[in-house]
């Protein structure tokens, strides 16, 4: 996807309309996925920090309908917002996808997850 435009956005739900500029950090994890809650315990213990001048959302995956939180790097509690699906896409996650103006210009998922996470900018 590295190059091409982010395919989740204000089409699917108005809220993400915000993800067409600036620069994010789009993560896909799912409930029943250990290294998905290991990445997030490990590498966004604090759910509300982000990589400097990146906002965040979170994409948890698993089913037709994946709920997202906008700037909250967390699986539990109260969602922006849904995106339904007809049939649910495949992720290899957790995914994680770095975001200029709307278009993927790094991405890792599955094993190489953990590695891209170390990567990133220093939080705050």
């Amino acid at each position: 996807m590295v190059g091409k435009a982010w395919p989740i956005n204000g089409r699917l739900n108005p809220l993400l309309r915000e993800l067409e500029s600036g620069k994010w950090l789009v993560i896909v994890a799912r409930h029943d996925c250990d290294h998905c809650a290991e990445l997030l315990r490990v590498y966004f213990s604090d759910p509300l920090l982000h990589p400097v001048e990146t906002r965040t959302i979170l994409f948890v995956a698993g089913s037709n309908d994946w709920s997202f939180h906008l700037d909250r790097l967390s699986l539990v509690g109260t969602p922006t917002g849904t995106v339904s699906w007809s049939v649910e896409p495949f992720v290899s996650s957790p995914a994680l996808f770095l975001l200029e103006k709307g278009k993927v210009v790094d991405a890792a998922d599955g094993s190489d997850a953990d590695g891209f996470a170390s990567r990133l900018p220093e939080s705050r």
